[in-house]
C-alpha cells in the first residue's frame, strides 16, 4: 500500500492482486468484498498518518474499479 502510493497509485493497488489471487477468495467477483477490501486499506493508511486526496480509476487490469490515492503527511 505504501510502495503503491510512493510511485503515485492508489492503495489499494498495492494488495489488489494478491486479494484476488488468495484461494477461496470472493474479492474478483464480489463487488461488497472489493468495497470492504477499499474501505479496510483507506482505514489503515489514514492510522499510518496519511492523507486522502481523491478517489479515481485504478490501473487497468485491477479487480477493483475505483480507489482512494493518498499522500505522503507532511513532515
Amino acid at each position: 500500500m505504501v510502495l503503491a502510493t510512493s510511485k503515485g497509485h492508489p492503495a489499494l493497488s498495492g494488495v489488489d492482486e494478491c486479494l484476488g489471487a488468495a484461494p477461496g477468495s470472493d474479492y474478483i467477483s464480489d463487488g461488497a468484498v472489493r468495497a470492504e477490501a477499499g474501505f479496510r486499506v483507506a482505514q489503515e493508511m489514514k492510522e499510518m498518518g496519511f492523507i486522502e486526496v481523491r478517489v479515481d480509476d485504478m490501473p487497468h487490469g485491477s479487480a477493483a474499479h475505483k480507489a482512494k490515492f493518498f499522500q505522503f503527511p507532511p513532515i
